[in-house]
């Protein structure tokens, strides 16, 4: 046997060896080293009293959780108001507590698999030019420069236009975003800017529908600006901002510093425009105070935006604590309008939080017309695309206009729009579904017979079933209270 190869076969010997050695000693050898390591940390453990206790830090992170610690170490830092992303981190309107209750029987059949779920709504029926869509899904406000870049906006456009509805402009006009959109609802907004439509209001006539921008969940009516340091050469050129010039946003309307001023303002606008002529308030418990103003002036639609509404950045206090849930004003608005009579004339869209298909037709069933929706359509924009950006540095600067250059340029805009179109088809298709499963041949007849509420809080405000009953109790009850029936049923320095 030549040399080498004895060399060779001793070696494997050995190592076979050492490998047996090793798998029978290093469990007892890491279980030993546990054991020590265990005892000498429960020695410390106990020995320590508990304000100086390892443990300690567990009492403190239930009590108050990672978010307060970071967001109060950020004021600390920082000195000024937070400008939190994407809106309150808080659930206000406990949809999960109601539920849809499908039909075998009675009180009717499930719709027949071949029968098509109408899904169209009509917004300001009434009006000269009203805005019909194809689904009861619309894409929030959501403004070009102080928040989205032209790329994101006009993703957002296309995805309207492939699933038959319309997009919103928010605090902005962007010829971009008209060129590509086939709907849109156009804002009046608070914007002091040149190119805002306070300054050039013949930029109104550009918008399939317009939307008085009073105020929305997560910001109320409080003055924002994006301070000069935010604003690059691309939007100073859109708002039509001078160097060094900030973006304002202030808390109303010139001229409209009362109940009167607000019905000249919108009469005005409803005698100068045939599409539909509606508002946007953040919910509030003054909201049927404020709908008869607006129902004065013989408004089309009413957006009511709850507490849990997103934004791109806005003090956390206005987010968090300000305003009231989405279900609760949805409801209330609905109830309000349909005892002035003003149901059938006036649209209702609801937004604030409203991510899941069931979500959405839950929020029709209580009242709303239609809903928009924010957070889950830009979530669909960076699908695909987050691990541009990922673990550095979080996926929404891909369609933020004041993201560093370096991620410019990056958000592929056809892909963006398809998954846009996606969500909303997907979205509708399961609302379809619940439809047929409750015996419903439309969207919009999905209503309160519907739902039960697990607990009584829920039944009351939303005017529904109670999901159990008193002994003794009959099975039917009577219709809710709803009214008149319809026929057929100084500025913080933050991004705005």
């Amino acid at each position: 046997m030549p040399a080498w190869l004895s060399f060779f076969l001793a070696a494997l010997c050995a190592l076979a060896v050492f490998a047996l050695v090793l798998s029978l000693t290093l469990p007892l050898v890491v279980m030993a080293l546990l054991r020590a390591g265990l005892r000498g940390g429960m020695r410390r453990l106990l020995a320590n009293r508990y304000t100086s206790n390892v443990f300690g830090s567990l009492s403190v992170l239930r009590r108050m959780d990672a978010q307060f610690f970071v967001e109060t170490m950020l004021r600390a830092a920082q000195g000024k108001a937070l400008a939190r992303p994407m809106g309150t981190p808080l659930h206000l309107s406990p949809w999960e507590r109601l539920l849809f209750q499908p039909v075998y029987v009675r009180p009717r059949l499930p719709v027949p698999a071949e029968r098509h779920i109408e899904s169209g709504v009509t917004i300001g029926p009434r009006a000269q030019r009203p805005l019909r869509v194809e689904i009861p899904l619309l894409l929030a406000g959501m403004s070009y420069g102080g928040a989205l870049s032209v790329e994101a906006k006009v993703a957002l456009a296309r995805g309207a236009n492939a699933a038959g509805t319309a997009t919103n402009s928010g605090e902005s006009y962007l010829q971009e975003e008209r060129d590509a959109a086939e709907r849109l609802i156009l804002q009046h907004h608070r914007g002091q800017w040149a190119n805002g439509t306070l300054r050039r209001p013949e930029l109104l006539h550009r918008g399939d529908a317009i939307e008085v921008q009073f105020g929305q969940g997560a910001q109320a009516a409080a003055a924002m600006f994006t301070p000069p340091a935010l604003i690059d050469a691309r939007m100073r050129r859109i708002y039509g901002l001078r160097e060094g010039e900030r973006a304002e946003l202030s808390t109303r309307f010139a001229g409209a510093d009362g109940p009167e001023g607000v019905v000249r303002l919108l009469r005005d606008l409803k005698q100068r425009f045939p599409v539909p002529v509606g508002v946007k308030i953040g919910a509030t418990d003054y909201l049927e105070q404020d709908l008869d103003v607006f129902l004065e002036a013989d408004i089309d639609f009413i957006t009511v935006d709850g507490a849990e509404g997103g934004t791109h950045g806005g003090p956390a206090s206005l987010q968090d604590d300000v305003g009231l849930p989405t279900m609760h004003a949805v409801a209330r608005a609905d109830r309000h309008l349909r005892a002035r009579g003003r149901r059938e004339a006036c649209s209702l869209l609801a937004a604030g939080q409203l991510r899941t298909p069931g979500m959405c037709l839950k929020a029709m069933a209580i009242g709303a017309d239609a809903v928009y929706l924010g957070t889950a359509a830009m979530i669909a924009v960076v699908t695909g695309q987050a691990e541009k950006l990922l673990p550095g540095e979080p996926p929404f600067q891909l369609f933020l206009e004041g993201a560093p250059r370096r991620y410019r340029g990056r958000l592929n805009v056809a892909q963006a729009a398809n998954h846009v179109a996606n969500l909303l088809q997907s979205t509708v298709a399961e609302m379809h579904y619940v439809a047929q499963a409750l015996g419903r041949g439309a969207l919009a007849e999905v209503g309160r017979d519907d739902l039960v509420a697990l607990d009584r809080d829920v039944a009351e405000i939303c005017a529904v079933r109670l999901a159990w009953r008193e002994p003794g109790a009959a099975h039917g009850r009577p219709e809710p209270a709803l009214g008149p029936q319809a026929p057929d049923a100084g500025p913080a320095e933050l991004v705005h």
